[in-house]
């Protein structure tokens, strides 16, 4: 495939990921979250078709770009605090340890 023919080929999945990323921080629907991480998925696999036969191209940038930012959004840290690790370790831990000294 040549490049031009992959760029408008691909085009509007590249354009509806880039409407995605900015849509599901505002938008967290189930039907958005699915199109997301499904466009996500096309649009990654286009990403290794590019670095594979244009690997010295924009288009590979670009797509590395966006793929990276959808992958941030994807999968995002959990912000931890203390009060989840003092619960746990004064609930669930203990409940563990108890549950497991029992067995011994």
């Amino acid at each position: 495939m040549q490049l031009n023919q992959f760029i408008k080929q691909h085009r509007q999945d590249w354009e509806r990921l880039e409407k995605l990323i900015n849509q599901l921080p505002k938008q967290k629907s189930s039907k958005i979250i699915e199109e997301f991480q499904h466009t996500y998925q096309k649009v990654s696999r286009q990403l290794s078709y590019s670095q594979t036969f244009f690997p010295n191209e924009d288009v590979t940038n670009y797509l590395n770009e966006l793929v990276g930012k959808a992958h941030n959004i994807l999968y995002q840290s959990q912000h931890s605090s203390w009060k989840q690790a003092y619960h746990f370790f004064s609930s669930k831990f203990v409940g563990l340890l108890l549950e497991q000294w029992k067995a011994i």
